[in-house]
């Protein structure tokens, strides 16, 4: 087809190496020998590799409805039927099904009631933080932003005010975090038939918990980007102002910073 790319191997295509040393590595390799625009082989299936900023402005934005279906990639066996019943992997079909049900929930309306939440949850984490400050105690940083997700999760998502942030340390909610990130380790090599014997009617949701890329992203960001230059926290605060959902589109300056914190540390890597 005339489009550069790595040498396939029988059957499997390139899917071996991406296997072997991860999609990130790989890809930028292919990138950097071949071009912004190269492909490869998920197993007999060719694919295209996009890099151009132009070009994919133009996939996402001009031409999206074009590029709806998402493939299987990175497998060679169909996709089991729980992916199906996902929104991130759902086909076409499915998906604006899925799309029609849940836009109702993100309507400027609620969202604004949202904020008010999500606003109230960060208030009760920098409490904690404060008075581990004033006793002059370590803060367990994955434990603390793990339950402050959680809190606004349930709070904003099933409106249940579980006090997940008063709760003691190791308690009930911790081992709930624990538990969801060993689950999702796991869930590519053994899948999730204990959980789905267990829960039938919520499995198929659990796979992707909302909270897990937030509380990935948040100590990247706060306590990595934030106090490691506090110039750049210093002007951030000055720009936030009035945290609500009408003028966070204009907080462009936290804006780059989110961007830049999750360029360097991006939540999900091949």
């Amino acid at each position: 087809m005339g489009v550069p790319g790595p040498e396939p191997s029988f059957i499997f295509g390139n899917l071996l190496e991406i296997k072997r040393r991860g999609a990130a590595a790989c890809f930028a390799e292919w990138i950097k020998k071949y071009g912004n625009i190269c492909g490869f082989y998920n197993g007999a299936i060719p694919f295209l590799l996009v890099a151009d900023i132009d070009l994919l402005k133009k996939i996402e934005l001009e031409d999206s409805d074009a590029f709806l279906q998402r493939g299987n990639v990175f497998e060679i066996e169909p996709l089991p039927d729980y992916r199906h019943k996902m929104i991130v992997t759902a086909p076409v079909s499915r998906w604006r099904e899925m799309r029609a049900v849940l836009s109702p929930a993100f309507t400027i309306s609620k969202l604004s009631q949202m904020f008010v939440i999500m606003d109230k949850c960060s208030d009760t984490m920098m409490e904690k933080l404060e008075e581990k400050r004033r006793a002059a105690t370590s803060v367990e940083v994955t434990s603390t932003f793990r339950r402050a997700t959680i809190d606004t999760m349930f709070k904003a998502g099933y409106g249940v005010d579980l006090k997940v942030q008063d709760s003691p340390p190791g308690g009930f909610f911790d081992e709930l975090g624990k538990g969801a990130d060993q689950l999702l380790r796991s869930v590519p090599l053994c899948g999730v038939s204990f959980l789905s014997n267990c829960f039938p009617e919520f499995y198929h949701f659990w796979y992707l918990l909302s909270w897990l890329t937030s509380r990935l992203a948040m100590p990247y960001v706060k306590l990595t980007t934030l106090l490691i230059s506090p110039i750049l926290n210093e002007r951030k605060t000055l720009n936030l102002g009035k945290f609500t959902q009408r003028n966070v589109s204009e907080m462009t300056y936290l804006d780059m910073v989110l961007n830049e914190s999750m360029r360097f540390y991006p939540g999900v890597v091949g």
